[in-house]
């Protein structure tokens, strides 16, 4: 078995959400799979840290190798053990991959970089412009969860109310699925249940400034610059 890996490099900017493609070849036939890596809101560290892809994933000026096994925390691997692969590999798009087929000639396992969103909110590579739309799908689903906790704030209604509005919102009761906004309510869930804890742990005037905070973000946009899709 044939694996390849790649790396990831930037001279002066950081990356925020990089696009690794990983190809999978057996006698069988091939598939392929997109994984987009990027650090997700998550309460008690800060209001910054709500919004997708606040911080950056990889700094400016560093190098990193990326594998099948790889994680963007140095610490995983002081605090963890060696990876499973046979786990590993039932987690393919593919279930039905066996350890017998992947030891079988000519199979293989190669890593590209299909596309990144740099820490200036430029997209560049082959699938720039749909990453870029996802993140500001993301990006702007979370800044409306936090719109609408706000206005039932702001219309006087308690905080029992709000958090119960919050949990109905996690579970996705009130959300007008389409199959054109399917991703945006996913993320607005995501962000309730992210909000859900904030309040549940947090004092109510820091749940307030976190609301305000993520409220005066703009919206983020596309912008065409040349061959790169830059979100504004």
């Amino acid at each position: 078995m044939v694996l390849s890996s790649a790396q990831i490099s930037r001279d002066r900017r950081g990356v925020t959400k990089p696009c690794p493609r990983w190809t999978i070849t057996t006698q069988e036939g091939k598939s392929e799979i997109r994984i987009r890596h990027y650090f997700r809101p998550r309460p008690k560290h800060g209001n910054k840290l709500f919004f997708t892809g606040a911080v950056p994933v990889i700094d400016s000026r560093t190098t990193r190798l990326v594998t099948p096994f790889f994680n963007w925390s140095d610490s995983f691997y002081r605090t963890n053990g060696l990876p499973n692969w046979m786990d590993l590999i039932r987690q393919t798009p593919r279930p039905e991959i066996v350890l017998s087929e992947l030891a079988g000639e000519g199979a293989s396992i190669n890593m590209t970089i299909d596309s990144v969103i740099t820490s200036d909110y430029g997209a560049i590579g082959p699938g720039a412009e749909y990453l870029a739309k996802t993140f500001c799908v993301t990006r702007n689903a979370e800044h409306d969860q936090a719109v609408s906790v706000r206005r039932h704030i702001l219309a006087g209604v308690s905080a029992g109310k709000v958090t119960e509005q919050l949990r109905r919102d996690a579970a996705g009761l009130d959300f007008p699925y389409r199959p054109d906004s399917v991703l945006y309510y996913k993320v607005r869930r995501r962000q309730a249940d992210v909000l859900l804890r904030a309040i549940n742990n947090a004092p109510w005037d820091q749940f307030l400034d976190t609301l305000g905070y993520l409220r005066s973000q703009p919206k983020t946009r596309l912008r065409l610059v040349s061959t790169a899709f830059s979100g504004t």
